[in-house]
């Protein structure tokens, strides 16, 4: 489980951690604060190093912070998922006016 979420805050990164962290915070400000300088302190390691970097993070948090983990990890994939969204339309866009 460390690892997905890792792996998921990794491609987010510490910019979208912290304005998520801005928006929200509180205890979330608090676990992407802790995040967010992980990840930046990772950068340019080798990929399996950044996961196990942000896993132990991970592992380290309480329970409370595990559940603004979760909330963090549900915002991070609606964001994904609009982004996929919007470029499958703009793709369709550009198809469109091609034609």
């Amino acid at each position: 489980m460390s690892l997905i979420a890792s792996a998921l805050l990794l491609k987010g990164g510490s910019m979208l951690l912290n304005a998520l962290g801005n928006a929200k915070g509180g205890k979330t400000k608090q676990v992407t604060d802790v995040l967010s300088s992980v990840i930046d302190a990772v950068q340019g390691k080798r990929e399996d190093q950044q996961l196990n970097a942000v896993a132990q993070s991970i592992e380290n948090l309480t329970g409370e912070e595990r559940k603004a983990l979760a909330e963090i990890e549900r915002d991070i994939k609606q964001i994904n998922t609009q982004r996929e969204q919007n470029k499958y339309q703009y793709n369709i866009a550009m198809h469109g006016q091609q034609q």
